[in-house]
């Protein structure tokens, strides 16, 4: 029987050399690189130099922590299972010598690592354009990397058993994730994209015509609800698909 670090090396490259190669990364990796080199050409241009350009940046920033990561990890958490199953990927992996538990663990750590590398890189562009205190930077760092962990496990449970995770991700999303977390009361807890921004310094709060005492934030906590959830919907997400019939999957 092969030993762990075999099986958790064969599991990370047969995921990751069939990834890199579809086409949807290559698109994806150059309209990053497209992007990026084009944030830098306006700011060589002078474009940020002006009071609203360095609003835009903020914006950028903001916008990054709070919906591009959980919007990035709709999109991604769908390649490790939903997309194995719809496009019957997942055969060869599947026969393979690795465990199920093991190969959908590696496949979710190695996207939440992509997208929290991809947030990460944006993140660090912004501020150097910015000149802003690099100080600061490691809260937004580890607020977009936990964020990405935690996301993608989420929603990778509404990959695995629905086929409409990406609809019912946006919806969670934009319907109750944010808008929770928005509320000056306790129950804006729950949210994920509110711990974010607690790490991130950036979360907001909805403003009401009285004031009933906003609950007190900690960084620590924030970090520790998101590594739960990674871990505890990560478990879930390895468990179903660990009990799902072959045919299934396959």
């Amino acid at each position: 029987m092969p030993s762990a670090p075999n099986t958790i090396s064969t599991a990370f490259w047969t995921y990751i050399i069939p990834m890199i190669a579809t086409r949807a990364m290559r698109i994806g990796l150059v309209l990053f690189a497209l992007f990026a080199s084009g944030v830098v050409l306006l700011y060589m241009a002078g474009i940020f130099a002006s009071e609203w350009g360095i609003d835009a940046l903020w914006g950028m920033q903001h916008f990054l922590v709070m919906a591009g990561v959980p919007v990035g990890a709709i999109l991604l958490s769908e390649i490790p299972i939903r997309d194995g199953i719809t496009h019957r990927t997942l055969l060869y992996p599947l026969l393979g010598p690795v465990p199920r538990m093991t190969l959908v663990v590696v496949r979710m750590a190695v996207t939440s690592a992509v997208l929290a590398i991809g947030a990460g890189l944006l993140m660090l562009l912004v501020r150097l354009l910015l000149k802003d205190d690099p100080g600061f930077i490691w809260r937004e760092l580890l607020s977009v990397t936990l964020g990405a962990f935690a996301f993608v496990a989420f929603f990778g449970l509404f990959h695995l058993y629905g086929r409409r995770g990406l609809i019912t991700g946006l919806v969670v999303l934009f319907l109750f994730d944010i808008p929770l977390g928005k509320l000056p009361f306790t129950l804006r807890n729950v949210s994920l994209s509110y711990h974010m921004g607690v790490i991130a310094d950036q979360q907001d709060s909805m403003q009401l015509p009285i004031s009933l005492g906003t609950p007190p934030t900690s960084i620590l906590a924030s970090a520790v609800v998101l590594l739960v959830v990674a871990i505890v919907f990560g478990a879930l997400v390895a468990v179903g698909f660990k009990r799902k019939d072959l045919g299934e999957l396959c």
